[in-house]
Formats: structure tokens, C-alpha cells, sequence
């Protein structure tokens, strides 16, 4: 087990620049800028294969080209996925899955704040599909990828928002995952999809410990506080917020620290360390909602549910054996 000595402060490449992570496959969503293109830059630059999946493929090949510019060694390619289409995730992880590589890394790192109500193009609130369900959905359609590649990871970005979410176990649905237009409260939306990361990573956990044998790690972290990105750009009292604490706050390559280590540490580091949930590279209590179990199995449960009537596949995904899920179950009991 390689020694690992950091702070708070620590950059991603500061963290891995003695690990060879050569012949490593990753998948970053949401690499071309922020802390997905640190994280890319800090797998690529210590010999990871990394596969940038990103929606504007003019910024992301823009992104990759100065990366190689920067190093022109490193392995990396760009990647069309959109999160607003359940067609567009389909798509991409059928062509990851027809690929002869390992999965090794997954890194789920795309989310946006939309401060008006808007529609995906599958007719759900936007905020609710893109941060969450077909973030979820991806992980499930290459979950099997990970889990029949030794030592596998995937980390899933959430915040420290997640503790304004007001989900419960009482009156979790599909109502209240995805708001009506007069429902509509951007941020306590945006406050539940950073909740609904935390469970998706709770009960995946739960679920991948229930099987023998697997050796896919799932970790959620908080990137960092007020980070100077494009997230939260088109809210004017951030923007105004950030004059102020932008000397304060992590820079990207900072805050990527914590989601390449957890990507890319090896499995001894995680003996004494129970939590789903890092931030500032180290263990972090989540809030009460984000740990009950109940509330994160209601959580996957109505996601399912959503995906099989949004999609003309995802019945039939989870019908030929998916042995993470529910209905799965259920169908081979009846």
C-alpha cells in the first residue's frame, strides 16, 4: 500500500504524481471544464486512458486538445453524451459496453443550476434528470462493465446542498422527485438531486455488499465550497457572492483532489473507513436524510419506475438478470 501524504489544500496531481495508472480505462462525465477537466488532466497525466463524456463537443475537444498540448503522451478522447436525453446515455453506454477495455474508473461529475423551469427531452423537470437520474441510469447501464473489472470505482460528485434537501421516506414519489412548473423552487431542487446522489451511492453500497465476491468501491464527495465554476453562474448572488470569497474558496484542481483519490487509492485505504461520503479528502457524516436506508431503497425503487416508462429499454435491461435491481425480483418470484 503506497503512502499517501496530503492536506486539505492538495492538488489532484499533487495527490497521484508518484501512481502509474497505466493501462486504467476511465469515463469522466462532465470533463470539459471545472473540476471534470482537472480530473481528467490528473488520470491522463499519471497514464489513465480517460474518455471524456461531455455534451458540447466543440468545448470538450477544445478541452482535450490543450490537455495534449500540455502532454502529448497521454490518452484521451472525447465523447458525446447528453444528459437531457435517456436515448443520447443509451447510446454511449452501448458503445462503451461494445468496447474490448475495462472499466475501471467512473466518475459522475456533471450537474447544472437552473434558476427557471425547464423541460429534459424526455419531459422531466431538467435538473432532476441531468444531476441525477440519468446519471443513475448510466451507472446501471455499465454497472456490469465495473463490476467484472477488478478493483473498480465509481464516484459520484454530490455537495454539501444535499443538507437543504427535504425528501422522506413518507412522501418520497415521483411527484416530488420531479416538480410541476408550480412546484418549482430551483434551489430545493437542485438541494434534493445532490440528496438523491448520496442515497444512489447509500443503497448501491448496500446492494453491492449483499453479493459475494464483488470488489466495486462506491464513494460520493463533496467537491468543495464555492468553487469558482460555471455551475452557479447564471444565479446573479453567487456570481456577486464569488467576488468575495473566490480567494477563500479551493480552485478546481483542488477540489479534484478528493474524487481522484478516491478513484485511484488502493483498496487497503478504505479498511478503517466506513462512510459513503468524503469530503475534503477525508470521511464526512451526511445528513439524517442522506443515511436513512429506507428513503435511499424508496429512492431506486421510484427511479426505476421513472426509467421503465421514460425508456423503450430499460424494462428489458433490467428483465434479462440486472442483479441490482428490484424488479428484477420481483418478476423472477411471480
Amino acid at each position: 500500500m503506497k503512502t499517501f501524504y496530503f492536506d486539505e489544500n492538495s492538488t489532484a496531481l499533487e495527490l497521484i504524481r508518484n501512481r502509474d495508472l497505466s493501462g486504467k480505462y476511465a469515463v469522466v462525465v462532465g470533463a470539459n471544464r471545472g473540476v471534470g477537466f482537472e480530473i481528467t488532466r490528473a488520470l491522463a497525466f499519471q497514464g489513465c486512458y480517460v474518455i471524456m463524456a461531455c455534451r458540447n463537443l466543440t468545448l470538450a475537444q477544445t478541452a482535450c486538445d490543450t490537455l495534449c498540448q500540455e502532454r502529448n503522451d497521454i490518452k484521451i478522447e472525447v465523447m458525446e453524451l447528453r444528459l437531457e436525453s435517456f436515448a443520447s446515455v443509451k447510446e454511449f453506454s452501448g458503445k462503451i459496453l461494445a468496447r474490448n477495455i475495462s472499466l475501471d474508473i467512473l466518475i459522475l461529475n456533471a450537474a447544472i443550476l437552473e434558476t427557471s423551469y425547464q423541460l429534459s427531452d424526455d419531459n422531466l423537470e431538467l435538473m432532476f434528470q441531468v444531476n441525477y437520474l440519468a446519471q443513475f441510469y448510466l451507472a446501471r447501464l455499465l454497472l456490469s462493465k465495473l463490476i467484472s473489472t477488478d478493483d473498480a470505482r465509481l464516484v459520484i460528485m454530490s455537495c454539501e446542498s444535499h443538507r437543504g434537501g427535504n425528501l422522506s421516506r413518507t412522501d418520497i414519489s415521483g411527484h416530488t422527485l420531479n416538480v410541476a412548473k408550480s412546484e418549482f423552487n430551483f434551489l430545493q431542487v437542485f438541494c434534493n438531486t445532490k440528496l438523491c446522489n448520496l442515497l444512489f451511492t447509500s443503497e448501491l453500497n448496500r446492494r453491492i455488499n449483499n453479493q459475494k465476491n464483488l470488489t466495486l468501491i462506491c464513494k460520493a464527495c463533496h467537491p468543495g465550497n464555492l468553487l469558482p465554476t460555471k455551475l452557479y453562474w447564471n444565479w446573479t448572488p453567487f456570481r456577486i457572492l464569488n467576488i468575495f470569497t473566490n480567494k477563500f474558496s479551493k480552485t478546481a484542481d483542488q477540489a479534484s483532489a478528493s474524487p481522484v483519490l478516491l478513484a485511484t487509492v488502493d483498496r487497503d485505504y478504505f479498511k478503517s473507513k466506513e462512510s459513503f461520503y468524503w469530503n475534503s479528502l477525508a470521511e464526512c457524516n451526511p445528513s439524517d436524510e442522506a443515511n436513512d436506508s429506507v428513503l435511499a431503497y424508496r429512492l431506486w425503487e421510484i427511479s426505476e419506475a421513472i426509467l421503465i416508462r421514460c425508456t423503450n429499454s430499460f424494462d428489458d435491461f433490467l428483465s434479462n438478470g440486472d442483479q441490482f435491481s428490484s424488479f428484477t425480483k420481483i418478476n423472477q418470484t411471480n
